[in-house]
Parts: structure tokens; C-alpha cells; sequence
């Protein structure tokens, strides 16, 4: 943001004798956010230090000492010319015995970022000397005959007038070195650009916006598009009103009383704004103005800037970032202070399946106000169990939670949880798999997981650093000073010692390692000579605490010639890089070997709980020589340090597997191991986060019990013989002749072989394990069993003899007719045509069959008598039917002469008696007829006479 100044010769009247000295890195203090100046004279009361956050101009044409320090303690502004003509100034020091140094540059054309030393067309870094400046005044005059002055330059205080043409745009920076004897802070300036026939004009001030903070409720900062003239600010705060609110006052940042110009207000409520939306509005104030600017151009009113109120939160648990093994690290909802958090991690608690205690914390890379919005919580040994696990907040032996910026502390309780899950991929095992049987097989781990690292002792290492290093600023809050600069260059000769614990390495961020650089940042440059003879030296120690006497036994990791410092960072990369273990405190000296003294460079400062400094100056001795230092009340003021550490190198993974029984080597990548039962392998490694990662591999022992029965079996030929085989799921029947068996697929088969045959079955599980068992299977032959006589025909009625021979046992079926059916010769009587069956079984009880057909011959005589004499003699009384045995009478029927039936019967018995209704008949001839059934379905006719004789 462009800052713009009125040039006002009264406000020389508002400025005390001591000038404000501001913190480092104001907006102005870089090119881009020059101060725009406007009308005649600007006066600055501030003493700036250090040259912004961007070195604009490394160097110029008066940096003729070659020290590249063109920009030093500075300040920026800038010229819009609005009219042509001559620009001439003068540069006042408030104390004449402050040294000032300009340069005026012309980026017409140009922004403000991308200009050379090239394009500086005026400068004047001379000392201000007794009789060189006459009361430090240095610039431009019409009379000017050069167009430098170089530093060290004596004299020449006014350099050759500008001839500006309108848009052109001109930066002018201003040094100061402090007093010319002394250094330190200077009293301020004023730049007066009288006799200039340039003209440059500003615009009226804007309001720009409202920077709210954790008290916003209470106070808001106004930011201003200019700078406002301090004196114009109405302490009562009613340039202002708020809506729904009452303004209490109103304080310019960095104003001092009325003097000076600031583009920040700081604006107070009487009572605390609810949560909400509101409107600053800008009026003319109590003093009868509204703000102005440094040109006296005032902010146009009635303006107004809408601004919010937000609910303010307290410091919350916001992410747990990966990996969290060894430490768990969390970020915050906001920033909170680095201070209040318990060194000793009483601050938060672990639950979860593993009870691990958490044994520190720390804030990583504090910041230089000393606030961070990371914690890291350091476990008593890591985490190694899966699960879930909850970080939560209590309140530690410091008395409190985590607190912010404003105080607000973090509530007991709150809580964030996170899981671990090893099973990762990072480590593959093989795949699982299934053995058949019993058997020796390797296990092969693939790691993807970052190689642990070695482990380092502490002491020099040459190793060139392989990794990217780590960088941590280490220190508290930022204090600048030169009261133990390592470039104290007021002292011809200095050796001085600084202690680092190992806590507060940690505490930064730093792991063990190689130290391959060491870096101070100088924030203001008073010494004007070269370091000679410059060594740094580094050891671990057990000390907690520095004494009065230097630490000897330190290692040379650095050391040159001659060092020259330059503003920001002073790299140092280590010639000898220096392992740190990781626990151990370390100091770190710097000496140096000057022939005269010069000026103290300031760098950052941060105070330490316990002595951390020991410090010697000499004139006569060489520094690194000294063996005492000095005691005084700054030995805790310690300069802040940025450490570059590299990862130690690799190690090979430590594999763990288990079960670790019947495993060749249980730490190895590829163990043997034998198999002889179902068994899951776990494997795991460890990274160099102490991260563990895990897989598995289950190898399954194929358990079988196949069986076959019958296994060994005889059977007579033509026999079917089941076989059965269990235990599997799949079978395979194989034999010489597969047509005797019935299938070849199942796992109950039928065969019939001819002859001795064996049968092979493959026995398959679900995991295509398969053993193959045989089947014996002998055939016996059938014994020949014959009948004797062979088939033969008999009379109804016949016995007859029948004789089996070829067995020792027989069986004669059907047995009805037969006298015992379990001999060999029997007696059978025949009724019916037959055929008998014998089963015969020899001693091995094979049987066999043999049968014989009997036919019947039915042809037997039938007698019908001619006559009859029913005359009751007992002798021929009947006429009936003789010889009947086996047949059957289906019709007898006798007629007289005149056809009338006079008797009829289909009894064998039965015969007629010579009667019809009782009555005798007359003797005579009557006729018969008759029909005969045999039992092979024959029927035969008989018709003729009989003779009834009386």
C-alpha cells in the first residue's frame, strides 16, 4: 500500500529530542510501499532499523567500500511528478551528529520491483564527520557539481539538482547509521525540498479497511489508503461513530503523543460489540477536523466501512496430521502461544488401545513472536496397536490449557481422534497360498515404507547431506540486540559460547542428524570492517547451564579469512558437518580475531530460561584464545539461530515376523518356514517415523482323510461291487477297462469286472489338494452247475429223480413237489409242467444257476361204460365215468330217445342211476355226451349210447 506525506515545515515544532525506534520490517521500509510525498517538507521522527522484508538495492555507485550495504536501517519514498522542473532538497538530521545517507532513483517506466542499481541517478553516503557536513545536511542543490558522494567520502555534501519532467516518478532511500561515533538509534530526519520548481501533489485519504482481532469486540484497527498526521487523530475517538456501539478514543499506531503519521487506528468501545455487522463512520471530530493526511488533505466525510464482529472461538483441535506414531501432531484452529503449552505434554492425555504415555510437547517453528498453530505431542515409546485413538485437552502443570493470543484458553476436554491403521500396503507379504501337505516354503517381504534411519552419534561427520534438510529457527520471542551478537565488531577480539538444549532443538522441529549449516540473521549492520579469522566451533554437552569458563574441548566445523555480514541471513555451510543425536544440548562458539573495532551488528535475540551465553572480549589476545568470559545479567539474552540438519542416512528394515516358531529367522526379509499345520504370518516394519506397518500371509495346510472302501475285495464273476470313496469334493475313477465301471466322476461307483482288476480314484478338496487311492478288486469264477436228467416229459403225477451236480451247497426252487429242496438229488412230483431252478455255491460262495423243464403229458384213457344195470346188485348200478384222475368234467349229459335230458353233472363222482325225477326209466338206449378238461387246456368230446338194462 502506497503511504503518502505532507512536506509541512511547522511540524518540526511537534518533535521531541528522542526519536521513536520502530520494530523492524515496516511496510515502508521496502520500495513498493514507499511513502508518496507531496507540498515542500516531510519530517520523520523514527528511527528505522534493518532494511524491510525485500533488499531492494543490494548496492550502487556509492558503495565505493565495496561492503554491499547500499541499503542500511532505511526508509523509502517517492516522488510523482506532477509539474517539470529542478528537484533540489536538503536531508536535516534532528541531531547533527546523526549520519544519514541517501540514493534518489528513476523507475519512470518501471515498477518498483524490477529497477537496477543502474538506474540510482543520485547518492550521498559520505560520513558525517566533524567539518564534513556542516550539521549532517546532505542533498541536491542547484549549485551541486557531482552526482555521488561514496561511502567513506569526506566533504561533498551536495550533489548536482535533478531535471525532472512531468510523470516522471523518482524513489528516494534513506539510511542512517546513528551517531557518527557511536551508531545505534538515530533521532529522525527531515527532507526539505525548498527551491525545488518540481511540483508534486497528493489525494485525499480513503479509509481502507478494518483489521478485526481477538478483542474485536472490544477494539478494531483502521487501516487508512495513506498516512494520517497523528496530531489530526481526536483522542477521544469522535472522528468515529459506530451504530449499535460508543466510541471511548482513538490511538494512532506508532504515534508518540501528536508527533509523527501512522496509517493504522487503533479505535476502543466503552463496552464490548455483540457478535454482528456494523458500519464505521467517519466525521469531522471535536477538534474541529476530520483526519488528515500528510499533505493536510482531509478524508471526505460522511464516509463509512462496513466491518463484522465475529463469535470469538477458543484455541480448538483442528487435524491430526499423519504420520502419528512416535509424536502426534495437530493443527490448530488458530495460532496459540508456544509458551503455554507444557513442556512436559501435561497439557493433553492419550486414550485408546494402546495406553502409551505422552512424555512432551512442543509448538513446531514458533514463530518470532513465539506462536505456532502446530503442536507436537512426544510418545513414551509409539504406537503399535490399530484403532482409534483421542488426543484430549486438560489442564497441565503449567495451570492451564492451550491459551491464544488474547488468553482465551482452550476448554478442557475438547478432544480429536485419529486412527492407526498398519495393515497399509506399505509392506506386502506374499500372497496366501495352500500347501498339499507338509512342506518347507520362503517367505518373501516386499517393504514400500521409508527405511528407518540410522542411528547418530554425536561428533563431526564429512558426509555430504543426501536429503533436504530440515531448517528451524530456534528462539523465543524475537528481541533485537546486540548485546551477544556473534558480530560484536566493537570488540576487536571476541570469543563467545551459546547453549541449545536438547529440548529446545526438538521443540523446533529438529531430528537427529547432520548439521551442515548455521545461519544468524542480521537486522541492523553497524560493523564496517570484515570478520578475520572468523571460527565457529560445535560440541555436545551434558551442561544445562554455561559457566564462567569456556568449554575447550569443542570441534572446528567453520572458519574463514575473512567474513563480511550482510543485512538478513549470514550463511555459514559447515566445512565440517556436525551430527547431533537427537538428545544431547549442544553449544556453539564463534570467535573472531580483529585488528581494531568497529560497529556491533544487531541480530534477533530470544531470552532463555538458564544461562545459554558465555561471552570474552580482548584486545590483545585472539579471540578463540580467551578462556574466561564475562558474567552479567544478559547471559540468558541469546542470539536466535537457524540450524539446517539433514536426515542421517538409511539402515536397512528390521523385519519382525511371528509366529516366530518353526521360521529359519524371525528378523529377516525372507525367513524359511516349515508347514505342518493351518498358520498366519504376520510381518511388520518400522519406518523412520517410527511408524509401524504390517501385512499378513495365511498359509492353509491342506487337511485330508480320503478313504476307499473296499480297498482289497473279491467277488464272484458277475458280481456288482460298490466302491465308495469320502473326504474330497472331486473324484477320479481310472481303471484298465472303464466299461466295468459305472461312473467315472462320482464318488459311488458300481463295477462288474471279468477278472481281477484294479481301480484307481484321485480324491480331490476344495483346494485342489488330491491323493489317489486304489481298489483290489479280485473275481472269483462261478462253480458249473448241471442238472440231471436235462428236460424231460413225465406222466401227470410222476416222481422223479433230479440230480445237481458242480457245488457244495445247493438250493432248489420252486420247492412245492419237491422232498427237500437243499440237496443235491431230490424227488420231485410232477403235476405241471415245471421248470426247477438250482443255485449252487462252491466254497469260495460264488453260485451259479442251473435249471430243468419238466413237461406233462396228460394223455391218460377215459372208460365210458357201453351199459349199465341199476339194480341195486352193487355191481355196474351206475353209468358214470372211469379211469378220471387229473381231468376235469366240464359236461355230462345223458338224453332219452326223445331228446330229454334225464341227467346231467360235472362231478367226477357222480353217475346216473338209470332215474329222472326219482322215476326209474325204461331199460333202452339213451345217448350221452360228454367233455373232458385236462389241465393243459384240452378239451375232448365224447357223444355215443349207453345201454340202460334191467
Amino acid at each position: 500500500m502506497k503511504k503518502i506525506l505532507t512536506l509541512i515545515t511547522a511540524l518540526l515544532l511537534f518533535f521531541s529530542a528522542d526519536a521513536q525506534l520502530l520494530p523492524p520490517n515496516q511496510p515502508e521500509q521496502d520500495a513498493c510501499n514507499a511513502l508518496i510525498l507531496c507540498g515542500n517538507t516531510f519530517t520523520s521522527s523514527f528511527s528505522y532499523q534493518g532494511q524491510g522484508l525485500v533488499n531492494d538495492l543490494t548496492n550502487c555507485m556509492c558503495d565505493s567500500l565495496g561492503i554491499s550495504a547500499a541499503e542500511f536501517n532505511s526508509v523509502w519514498l517517492r516522488l510523482n511528478v506532477n509539474t517539470g522542473g529542478t528537484i533540489v532538497f536538503t536531508l536535516t538530521p534532528i541531531s547533527p551528529q546523526d549520519d544519514y545517507d541517501f540514493a534518489v532513483i528513476n523507475i519512470t517506466g518501471k515498477s518498483c520491483s524490477n529497477f537496477s542499481p543502474s538506474d540510482v541517478v543520485r547518492c550521498n553516503f559520505n560520513n558525517n564527520n566533524p567539518g564534513s557536513n556542516v550539521n549532517g545536511v546532505i542533498g541536491l542543490s542547484n549549485s551541486g557539481t557531482t552526482i555521488k558522494a561514496g561511502a567513506g567520502a569526506f566533504g561533498n555534501s551536495f550533489q548536482q539538482a535533478i531535471n525532472a519532467t512531468s510523470g516522471d516518478v523518482y524513489l528516494i532511500m534513506i539510511n542512517n547509521f546513528g551517531n557518527y561515533q557511536t551508531g545505534g538509534t538515530s533521532q529522525g530526519f527531515t527532507i526539505d525540498f525548498t527551491g525545488s520548481t518540481a511540483t508534486f501533489n497528493g489525494t485525499n485519504p480513503l479509509m481502507s479497511s478494518i483489521t478485526t482481532s481477538c478483542n474485536s469486540a472490544q477494539q478494531i484497527m483502521l487501516l487508512m489508503n495513506q498516512n494520517i498526521l497523528c496530531n489530526t487523530i481526536e483522542p477521544g475517538g469522535t472522528d468515529f461513530t459506530v451504530t449499535g456501539g460508543t466510541i471511548s478514543g482513538a490511538t494512532g499506531v506508532n504515534c508518540s503523543g501528536s508527533n509523527g503519521y501512522t496509517d493504522k487506528i487503533i479505535i476502543n468501545f466503552s463496552a464490548p460489540l455483540p457478535a454482528g455487522n456494523y458500519n464505521l463512520n467517519a466525521q469531522v471530530g471535536t477538534d474541529g477536523n476530520s483526519l488528515l493526511n500528510t499533505c493536510n488533505l482531509p478524508l471526505i466525510v460522511p464516509a463509512s466501512l462496513p466491518f463484522v464482529v465475529a463469535p470469538y472461538t477458543a484455541p480448538e483441535y483442528a487435524a491430526v496430521i499423519p504420520p502419528s506414531c512416535s509424536e502426534i501432531k495437530i493443527a490448530l484452529n488458530k495460532k496459540v502461544r508456544c509458551d503455554s503449552i507444557a513442556h512436559n505434554g501435561s497439557d493433553f492425555s492419550l486414550s485408546g488401545p494402546q495406553n502409551v504415555n505422552i512424555i512432551s510437547a512442543y509448538g513446531l517453528a514458533c514463530d518470532t513472536s513465539n506462536f505456532t498453530d502446530t503442536v507436537i505431542l512426544v510418545l513414551q515409546t509409539p504406537l503399535s496397536y490399530d484403532g482409534t485413538y483421542t488426543v484430549t485437552a486438560k489442564k497441565g502443570t503449567d495451570g492451564n490449557t492451550l491459551l491464544d493470543s488474547c488468553g482465551l484458553k482452550q476448554a478442557v476436554g475438547n478432544h480429536i481422534s485419529f486412527t492407526i491403521q498398519s495393515y497399509d500396503g506399505q509392506i506386502i507379504a506374499p500372497n496366501d497360498t495352500v500347501l498339499c501337505r507338509g512342506q518347507y516354503i520362503q517367505l518373501a517381504a516386499t517393504n514400500n515404507a521409508s527405511l528407518p534411519l540410522q542411528a547418530v552419534n554425536c561428533g563431526t561427520d564429512f558426509s555430504s547431506c543426501s536429503s533436504n534438510p530440515k531448517i528451524a529457527f530456534v528462539g523465543g520471542k524475537d528481541s533485537l540486540s546486540d548485546a551477544n551478537s556473534p558480530f560484536f565488531g566493537s570488540a576487536s577480539d571476541q570469543r563467545v559460547q551459546y547453549l541449545f538444549t536438547g529440548n529446545e532443538l526438538k521443540e523446533m522441529g529438529l531430528k537427529p542428524g547432520l548439521i551442515s549449516q548455521l545461519q544468524w540473521k542480521v537486522l541492523q549492520k553497524n560493523s564496517t570492517q570484515p570478520f578475520t579469522n572468523l571460527t565457529i566451533k560445535m560440541g555436545c554437552s551434558g551442561l544445562s547451564s554455561l559457566g564462567s569458563n569456556f568449554i575447550p574441548t569443542m570441534t572446528t566445523v567453520f572458519s574463514t579469512n575473512s567474513f563480511n555480514t550482510t543485512i538478513g541471513w549470514n550463511n555459514f555451510i559447515l566445512s565440517t558437518p556436525y551430527n547431533w543425536n537427537g538428545i544431547s544440548n549442544i553449544i556453539i562458539e564463534v570467535c573472531y580475531d580483529n585488528i581494531s573495532g568497529s560497529g556491533n551488528d544487531f541480530v534477533a535475540h530470544s531470552f532463555t530460561p538458564f544461562i545459554s551465553v558465555l561471552r570474552g572480549t580482548s584486545t590483545s589476545i585472539s579471540g578463540c584464545a580467551i578462556s574466561s568470559g564475562v558474567v552479567s545479567s544478559f547471559r540468558n539474552l541469546r542470539p536466535k539461530i537457524r540450524f539446517n540438519i539433514c536426515e542421517p542416512p538409511t539402515k536397512a528394515a528390521v523385519f519382525s515376523w511371528s509366529p516366530s516358531l518353526m521360521l529359519s529367522d524371525s528378523t529377516t526379509q525372507s525367513p524359511t518356514a516349515y508347514i505342518n499345520q493351518n498358520t498366519t504370518y504376520h510381518v511388520s516394519v518400522r519406518d523412520k517415523d517410527g511408524c509401524l506397518h504390517r501385512d499378513s500371509v495365511t498359509v492353509t495346510l491342506s487337511e485330508r482323510h480320503p478313504t476307499l472302501e473296499p480297498q482289497d475285495s473279491t467277488i464272484c464273476l458277475g458280481k456288482i461291487i460298490t466302491l465308495t470313496a469320502t473326504g474330497g469334493l472331486q473324484y477320479s475313477w481310472f481303471t484298465t477297462d472303464s466299461s466295468t465301471i459305472s461312473c467315472l466322476n462320482c464318488d459311488m461307483p458300481t463295477v462288474k469286472p471279468i477278472a481281477a482288476t484294479i481301480y484307481h480314484v484321485i480324491i480331490s478338496d476344495q483346494y485342489h489338494c488330491s491323493d489317489t487311492l486304489t481298489a483290489n478288486i479280485k473275481v472269483h469264477p462261478l462253480p458249473n452247475v448241471f442238472i440231471e436228467p436235462r428236460d424231460t416229459t413225465v406222466k401227470y403225477g410222476s416222481i422223479i429223480n433230479l440230480t445237481a451236480t458242480g457245488a457244495h451247497y445247493y438250493t432248489w426252487w420252486p420247492a412245492g413237489g419237491l422232498d427237500d429242496a437243499r440237496l443235491a438229488t431230490i424227488h420231485a412230483t410232477i403235476t405241471h409242467p415245471i421248470t426247477l431252478n438250482v443255485l449252487g455255491m462252491d466254497d469260495n460262495g460264488c453260485t451259479n444257476l442251473d435249471s430243468v423243464h419238466i413237461s406233462v403229458d396228460y394223455n391218460a384213457p377215459i372208460v365210458i361204460p357201453s351199459a349199465f344195470s341199476p339194480n341195486g346188485d352193487g355191481r355196474n348200478d351206475l353209468f358214470r365215468i372211469g379211469s378220471l384222475t387229473f381231468q376235469r368234467i366240464l359236461e355230462f349229459r345223458v338224453f332219452n330217445r326223445w331228446g330229454q335230458e334225464v341227467f346231467n353233472t360235472t362231478i367226477p363222482s357222480e353217475g346216473w342211476d338209470g332215474t329222472f325225477h326219482g322215476e326209474p326209466q325204461e331199460a333202452g338206449v339213451y345217448q350221452y355226451l360228454i367233455r373232458i378238461g385236462y389241465p393243459n387246456g384240452r378239451v375232448d368230446l365224447y357223444k355215443g349210447d349207453v345201454t340202460l338194462v334191467r
